[in-house]
C-alpha cells in the first residue's frame, strides 16, 4: 500500500490510499480523510474508523481487492 499525505483544498487533510489488487492486478486510489486513517492505524475497527464509507470502499482499503474481484473469486 503507497500512502501519500497531502492537504485537500487547504484545510481538510487527506491522504490518499493506492493499492493493487491481488486478483486481477490492476490498481485502485481512495481518498480519505487522514483524521479517520490515523484512527484505524491505531487499532480501531475499519467501520467505526470510516463510518461515512461503503462497504466495498473499506475492502478497497484493506485489501485493494475491487468489487467485481470480490465476486469473481467468492461466487
Amino acid at each position: 500500500m503507497t500512502v501519500s499525505i497531502y492537504q485537500l483544498y487547504k484545510s481538510l487533510p487527506a491522504t490518499e490510499i493506492e493499492n493493487k489488487c491481488f486478483h486481477c492486478g490492476g490498481s485502485n486510489k481512495i481518498l480519505v480523510e487522514t483524521e479517520y486513517l490515523e484512527k484505524w492505524y491505531s487499532g480501531a475497527l475499519i467501520q467505526e474508523a470510516f463510518p461515512g464509507l461503503t462497504a466495498n470502499e473499506r475492502e478497497l482499503i484493506q485489501t485493494g481487492i475491487h468489487p467485481e474481484c470480490w465476486e469473481d473469486m467468492f461466487k
